[in-house]
């Protein structure tokens, strides 16, 4: 049987490599298991000396939908309470923003549609935003219940502008 998996590296031209979120039924949502692959292609990319850009994008119809609502995961101490659990949450999606912006190569955000919550955070961690016209893009962690140090505003850097 095929090994499915909710993150595929493929490098289809010479210094690119492409890391796509790949749970399209759920519009890429995040759970826990996602998040530790894309840590862990985001650090091989960084590591590989043939990698000159990155381009992260989602399958389907959806770029990421951010946190998988229908369940998460375990992302910090299982024995902790539901305040506990929901930081270590926070924590676990908001360090990708962190690995986005230290990684040496430029990280390009191919956005195919929804970008939502800790989705919209990877957008915004990005070195550049390439959004198709089905893109739509929503700060949605109030409604959740989490605080907006999930976001990458947290970690902001000035915007920098080209052209006249």
């Amino acid at each position: 049987m095929e090994q499915v998996t909710d993150v595929r590296v493929t490098r289809e031209r010479p210094g690119v490599v492409r890391i796509e979120m790949s749970r399209p039924g759920k519009l890429n949502a995040m759970n826990a298991s996602m998040v530790e692959r894309l840590h862990r292609a985001l650090g091989e990319a960084g590591a590989d000396p043939d990698c000159r850009v990155v381009v992260l994008t989602g399958a389907g119809r959806g770029f990421c939908a951010g946190l998988d609502l229908d369940g998460y995961g375990e992302s910090g101490d299982p024995a902790g309470g539901p305040v506990q659990r929901g930081l270590a949450t926070q924590r676990h999606i908001a360090s990708l923003v962190q690995r986005i912006r230290r990684l040496p190569q430029p990280v390009i955000a191919a956005v195919n549609g929804p970008a939502t919550g800790g989705g919209l955070a990877l957008v915004l961690a990005a070195d550049l935003r390439l959004a198709a016209t089905t893109s739509v893009f929503a700060v949605s962690f109030i409604r959740v219940g989490f605080s907006e140090a999930m976001s990458a505003f947290r970690d902001r850097r000035p915007p920098e502008y080209h052209g006249t």
